[in-house]
C-alpha cells in the first residue's frame, strides 16, 4: 500500500499546504523528546478499530480487517491515515485510471467512503495519560485548527491503545519501527 505511506510522508514534511491566499494553521508547541512522548515515536500500524453502540454492542467502524498507520516524529509531527474495508470502485472507474478530479459525486462518496486522514503535531500529557493531536490538515475541514485528545496506554513498548475522551472508541496499534 504505497499511497498511505507516501501520504503520511507529506504531512509529516509539512507539504500539505493549503489553497493559496488561505492562512497557515498556526502550529501548537510539539512535545519535548524526552520522557514518555519519546515512547510514542515511530511508526506504527492498526491492530484494530472497535466502537460500541448504544446497546452496549461492539463493532467495528471501518471492518475487521481495517488498514492504518500513525506515525508520531521526534520533531513532534504526527500524521494518521485508516481506510476500512468496502471502498471498491466499479471498473469503469478504475478503467479511466480513477483520477481524483474525474470522478462525479456518487463515485466520489465510494472512494472517501470509510477513509480518514489526518495530520499536525502532538503533545503528550504524561500525568493525565493523554496525547493531544493539534490538528493541522483533516480530510474534515472542520477538524483543522482543532485538538483531539486521546487517552493512551501503552503496552509493552510496542503496543499503545488510544481513546478520545469523550466516546466508546478503542485504536489499538503495533509499532512497526521506532524512531529516536
Amino acid at each position: 500500500m504505497r499511497i498511505p505511506i507516501i501520504v503520511c510522508a507529506a504531512f509529516l514534511a509539512g507539504s500539505c499546504a493549503g489553497p493559496p491566499g488561505e492562512q497557515p494553521v498556526e502550529r501548537a508547541e510539539a512535545s519535548p523528546p524526552e520522557g514518555i512522548a519519546s515512547m510514542f515515536h515511530g511508526s506504527w500500524s492498526l491492530v484494530s478499530w472497535t466502537d460500541t453502540n448504544e446497546d452496549g454492542e461492539t463493532f467495528s467502524p471501518y471492518g475487521d480487517d481495517p488498514f492504518g498507520r500513525i506515525v508520531y516524529a521526534p520533531s513532534g509531527n504526527m500524521a494518521v491515515v485508516l481506510m476500512g474495508q468496502g471502498r471498491e470502485i466499479d471498473s469503469e472507474i478504475g478503467s479511466r485510471g480513477g483520477a481524483f478530479g474525474e470522478l462525479n459525486p456518487d463515485e466520489m462518496r465510494t472512494v472517501l467512503t470509510r477513509f480518514f486522514a489526518y495530520s499536525g503535531s502532538f503533545t503528550v500529557d504524561e500525568e493525565a495519560g493523554t496525547v493531544t493531536h493539534h490538528i493541522e490538515a483533516a480530510l474534515a475541514p472542520n477538524w483543522v485548527g482543532g485538538d483531539r485528545v486521546r487517552k493512551f496506554e501503552m503496552v509493552n513498548d510496542d503496543r499503545i491503545v488510544l481513546r478520545p475522551e469523550e466516546g466508546t472508541s478503542q485504536l489499538t496499534w503495533q509499532r512497526e519501527s521506532r524512531e529516536d
